[in-house]
Order: structure tokens, then C-alpha cells, then sequence
């Protein structure tokens, strides 16, 4: 009987997990970035490939279409959280944006490179974030970029001296002054850190007490 009871509780969790989550597409390749707006309903999507395709649904999921192509792999997307039809995708050493819902992108360049994620301040969409890393002539280092014109213009910030990348860069909802990025630095061995900002991404302090000494980044 005992025996029984444990079947069937996992049974019953098993089935509840996978309820939770159902797939809603768009299907036919690898997905790279993904980003919804801040109704829901808006939400869109590119592809892993050079071009990449730009996909979008308009009603939560349920409906996919392609909108265009940008000529570049992109590695990062982010909706404007007042406007759904600007958008950001970030790729190698470029952030692009749309003002159209995805129709049309104009690309301008980091001063270093792979945005790899990107942030949007939400009590001022003007300003942007990007995270990557920069060339500072002796070692490629962790970055985070910064732009006050909305994805125009954009100058960066050397997260430390030593050789790494800034993998992720979020932005507190409640207090948007404070700026987090994350990924790592190697000086003879990998160190998994998150660096933060109090000052709006002018300056920022290393905050990574207590990750395992075995582990490698912290990407997201």
C-alpha cells in the first residue's frame, strides 16, 4: 500500500508538470532570442541563423508570422516597456532597433562587442542597456554599454581590469537606478560574477561572495 502511494503521488506531479507548459510555437528551426512586450500579447522571436529571420505573434502565441530579416545573428531582444512596437536586438558589435514592430531595423554600433542581452529602464525607455565585452588593448573585458538616446549613441563601462564577458544585464523594476550585470573573469582560472550599479550603469561594484568555486559564468 505504501508502496502504491509513492506511484502514484509522482504520477500525479509528473502530470501537473508537464500541464503547466505547452508548446506555442513559431516551429521550423532553433530560436536564438525571444522578447515580449509588456502586455503579453505582443511577443517576438528570431531565428539562430545569419540572416536572422524576425518572427511575431500579435495575440500571446497563438499565431505566428514572419516580419522580416536582419542581417546579422542576434543574440538579444528587448520590447520597449511603454511602446511594443519598438524593440532592440542586439548582435555582434551592433544594437539595432525598430520602430515599427519589427518591419524595419537600423543598426548602430557598440563601442565593444556581443550584446548579449539587453535592458530597458522602465521609467525612462530613452535609456538602454547592452552587455558584452571590450577590447581595452591589453584584454577583451567584461562590459556593460550604455545609451541616453535611445539605442542612437552608446558609451561603455569596463566591469573590471581582467579578461572576461558580460553575459546578462537587468534593470530593477522598483528602483531602475540600480543595474545588474552578470558572467565571469579569468585570471588562471574562471570566476563566475555579478556586478552591480547603484548609480544608474555610471559606475559598478563587484558583488559575487558565495558561488561555487567550481563554476564557470553566471549567464542569466
Amino acid at each position: 500500500m505504501r508502496k502504491t502511494l509513492i506511484i502514484i503521488l509522482a504520477a500525479g506531479f509528473l502530470t501537473t508538470g508537464f500541464a503547466a507548459w505547452e508548446s506555442i510555437g513559431p516551429y521550423g528551426g532553433s530560436l536564438a532570442a525571444f522578447a515580449a512586450a509588456a502586455n503579453e500579447t505582443a511577443l517576438y522571436a528570431t531565428s539562430g541563423t545569419t540572416p536572422a529571420m524576425v518572427v511575431k505573434s500579435t495575440d500571446g502565441g497563438a499565431n505566428w508570422f514572419s516580419v522580416t530579416a536582419i542581417n546579422d545573428y542576434i543574440y538579444s531582444l528587448a520590447v520597449d516597456p511603454t511602446n511594443p512596437i519598438i524593440v532592440y536586438a542586439g548582435a555582434l558589435s551592433y544594437a539595432y532597433k525598430s520602430t515599427n514592430g519589427g518591419t524595419t531595423w537600423t543598426g548602430y554600433a557598440l563601442p565593444g562587442y556581443y550584446a548579449y542581452s539587453i535592458a530597458i529602464n522602465p521609467s525612462n525607455p530613452s535609456i538602454v542597456y547592452a552587455s558584452g565585452y571590450y577590447y581595452n588593448s591589453s584584454a577583451t573585458v567584461p562590459a556593460c554599454y550604455k545609451s541616453t538616446n535611445a539605442g542612437v549613441n552608446w558609451s561603455t563601462v569596463q566591469l573590471c581590469a581582467i579578461s572576461g564577458m558580460g553575459y546578462c544585464v537587468t534593470v530593477d523594476p522598483v528602483s531602475p537606478i540600480n543595474v545588474y550585470v552578470s558572467g565571469y573573469y579569468y585570471n588562471t582560472q574562471y570566476h563566475p560574477c555579478v556586478f552591480k550599479s547603484t548609480d544608474g550603469g555610471t559606475s559598478f561594484t563587484e558583488t559575487s561572495s558565495g558561488f561555487p568555486a567550481a563554476a564557470y559564468y553566471v549567464q542569466a
